[in-house]
């Protein structure tokens, strides 16, 4: 850190900003591709991954923060879902992501 004492506070709301900006909608970016069969062996395990990292980024970032993003950005603007039941359950779900959430997490991207 340097000297001025402000560094680490500057820095640690870039890496959020960073995290919002560029991480976050990084995970349901290769899912909304035209490309992407859900179907897929190999896409399920991608699913999980995506809603192992979101989890991680929730915890990250902070629930309440990565809730609001999610649903009053995300969801709306990136992926079409303009329903905010959805997103909060969607929210909801990462938080049992390791455990039967993560077939609930699949199902709810899948529908994107």
């Amino acid at each position: 850190g340097g000297g001025d004492g402000g560094g680490d506070g500057d820095v640690a709301r870039a890496y959020h900003a960073f995290l919002l900006e560029r991480g976050v909608p990084a995970c349901f970016e290769g899912v909304l591709a035209p490309a992407f069969n859900a179907d897929d062996g190999h896409s399920q395990l991608v699913l999980s991954e995506l809603g192992q990292l979101q989890l991680v980024l929730a915890e990250q970032l902070g629930g309440d923060e990565f809730a609001a993003y999610v649903g009053e950005q995300l969801l709306p603007n990136v992926c079409g879902v303009d329903d905010a039941d959805f997103a909060v359950a969607y929210v909801a779900e990462l938080a049992n992501v390791s455990g039967a959430g993560t077939t609930a997490v699949r199902q709810m991207m899948r529908s994107f």
